[in-house]
């Protein structure tokens, strides 16, 4: 049913994930310029794209898959076995993201080093980094709430 907690916990799953592709996931300094590291791209301050567009078609592709079978699974409460496997896809697909992030953070940090010689690069970490694990969590949460539900039904088809 769509009242049951494992929903919730998909729904906050998939705003979770909303709110990381919305947000940056690092801030870079270098000398008087910022740089954004979002979903969407490298971006300076005055959001004009800063060379590499194309590899961050990833990001935006392994967030939104999970992001799409989290809102999927709210509504497969009749088959609970069909969600487990799918809750555990999207988990699978978080992870995903998260190498992808890493990957492309390496890849930026070596192109803004080529774009800015000589100067020194800091990173400040942003929200988007953190929320893909706090999507993770909520999927195992979620997991283990219809995993009850399975045990509850199969108790309950014992007793007839």
């Amino acid at each position: 049913m769509l009242q049951r907690i494992q929903s919730v916990y998909l729904l906050l799953g998939f705003l979770v994930l909303l709110a990381s592709l919305l947000s940056a996931n690092a801030v870079f300094t270098a000398g008087n310029s910022t740089v954004n590291f979002s979903a969407f791209g490298l971006l300076s301050e005055q959001n004009t794209s800063v060379s590499i567009r194309f590899p961050f078609v990833l990001m935006l592709i392994s967030t939104g898959l999970p992001m799409l079978g989290f809102l999927g699974c709210i509504f497969l409460f009749n088959n609970r076995k069909f969600q487990m496997k799918m809750v555990r896809l999207c988990s699978l697909l978080v992870l995903v993201h998260v190498a992808a992030e890493a990957v492309l953070y390496k890849h930026a940090v070596k192109t803004l080093e080529v774009l800015f010689p000589g100067t020194a690069l800091t990173t400040h970490w942003g929200l988007g980094t953190v929320l893909p694990l706090v999507a993770i969590v909520l999927s195992m949460l979620a997991l283990a709430r219809i995993k009850h539900d399975e045990e509850l039904v199969r108790s309950a088809d014992r007793i007839r």
